[in-house]
């Protein structure tokens, strides 16, 4: 490759005894001799450098036209993406059937139950609302009430929902318009924004209620806006009917005393209930909310620290 850019290519010296042109001044005739053995090796190794210098380029002229042959744009990957093997069409492949683990090391003594927990945190964004966040978007793309591209996704949430819709707004192509009460970690909303999605907080004191207000509020003001309605969409609970309650069973065997739920919007609890009430099962269903928002005991909501739930 050292031909590429070089100096030019170093010419053998001859000697000639025959005269050109004018006749020159007669000199002694003088002898020639054989070239010193070093210029004679030079010579050698120059050729074949030139023969490889061309050679190079031939296959290169060749390279550069098969390459603009149909045949050979034809091996290009197809943009369609079709499945191949275990490759995932897109993240929201990714979501669902989360392992199950027994506690061991971190039960105290004398508890007699064992007990499993669903590790719904290995759901891409971390959390068990990615499944909702799925289901509500595949319902509204089903029913042609949203396009991606076009569309921007407004919901009320505490956290864990509104980074389900981010990530998933992210990787399908949506805009996605996040309320919730200014109480949220600073870590949640950077996590948000990192998505792309655009957060609006409201006041605390008027808590997720409040958030669904103002949510309902950026729907009418903006075009091609439509509210995703965690808190009343049937998908909520019917996702968990369908996923998560079928892989607890599948996990357990069948055999479970009791389902233990933070509560949120109630789809979780209610869907894996009716589920493992269909196969059966007599198990308990235990709800737990937050003491300061006990909105199931009667109570009346209320702002409190637990994210996630209340």
């Amino acid at each position: 490759m050292g031909c590429c850019g070089g100096k030019e290519e170093a010419k053998p010296t001859t000697t000639s005894t025959k005269p050109v042109g004018k006749k020159p001044e007669e000199k002694p005739e003088e002898k020639v001799e054989n070239p010193p053995a070093g210029e004679t090796k030079k010579e050698e190794e120059e050729k074949p450098q030139k023969v490889e210098s061309e050679e190079i380029d031939a296959r290169t002229e060749s390279v550069d036209a098969e390459a603009a042959s149909p045949a050979s744009k034809a091996t290009v990957p197809s943009k369609t993406f079709p499945p191949k093997g275990g490759v995932k069409d897109g993240i929201w492949e990714c979501i669902g059937d989360t392992p199950m683990v027994w506690l061991k090391k971190s039960l105290p003594e004398d508890c007699k139950a064992r007990i499993c927990v669903k590790l719904e945190s290995e759901n891409p964004a971390n959390s068990v609302k990615d499944r909702l966040g799925l289901a509500m978007i595949d319902s509204a793309e089903r029913n042609g009430f949203i396009t991606p591209g076009k569309s921007t996704l407004v919901e009320a949430t505490s956290g864990n929902t509104g980074i389900a819709l981010a990530m998933l707004g992210a990787a399908k192509g949506y805009h996605v318009v996040l309320t919730m009460p200014h109480t949220m970690s600073l870590e949640r909303r950077c996590l948000l924004q990192a998505y792309g999605a655009e957060v609006v907080l409201t006041p605390a004191s008027k808590g997720v209620k409040g958030a669904q207000v103002m949510a309902e509020k950026i729907c009418k003001e903006r075009e091609n806006a439509v509210l995703t309605k965690q808190f009343e969409t049937a998908v909520n609970a019917q996702v968990h009917e369908d996923t998560t309650g079928p892989e607890i069973w599948k996990a357990v065997d069948g055999e479970m005393a009791c389902l233990v739920s933070g509560v949120g919007t109630g789809g979780t609890i209610t869907g894996c209930a009716r589920y493992l009430k269909s196969q059966g099962s007599g198990c308990k269903i235990i709800a737990v909310e937050p003491e300061e928002s006990p909105v199931l005991s009667g109570g009346n909501p209320g702002p409190h620290k637990i994210q996630g739930i209340g």
